[in-house]
């Protein structure tokens, strides 16, 4: 089921078979950005997936690295339901690596630290913006 318009949608899915619910909420924005934030319940194993993507059109005109983290999140993240990825604890500000914490990325960097969850680094070179995932 799919309900919105263009600019604002929210699809459903079940899949009876596999016990399992999938949900997709994209924003698309008048300056270029798209948000996904897609939602995978599996009910027999009690575990949900939760992706968030920021993409752009072709015509995007602002590329800034704004976030916000979507209400829903916010909701499993202030009730305590999200568990820690080792040492990092979900939140709703990122992470910002600076000489301050660089160990964090340099662990990671070595093998010395993994993580389950994905997550990408956003770094500023001379101006222009790098995101590695």
């Amino acid at each position: 089921m799919r309900y919105g318009d263009d600019q604002h949608w929210l699809e459903i899915e079940e899949y009876r078979n596999g016990n399992t619910v999938a949900i997709r909420d994209q924003k698309v924005e008048e300056n270029g950005r798209i948000w996904n934030s897609d939602y995978v319940m599996n009910f027999a194993a009690g575990k949900m997936h939760i992706q968030l993507d920021r993409c752009f059109t072709g015509d995007a005109n602002d590329l800034d690295q704004e976030f916000s983290t979507p209400h829903f999140l916010t909701l499993l993240i202030e009730e305590g339901h999200l568990k820690t990825d080792g040492d990092l604890q979900v939140a709703r500000e990122p992470i910002s690596v600076d000489k301050n914490n660089s160990d964090l990325l340099a662990r990671v960097i070595k093998g010395e630290s993994s993580y389950q969850r994905r997550w990408c680094m956003c770094l500023r070179l001379n101006g222009a913006s790098i995101q590695l995932t």
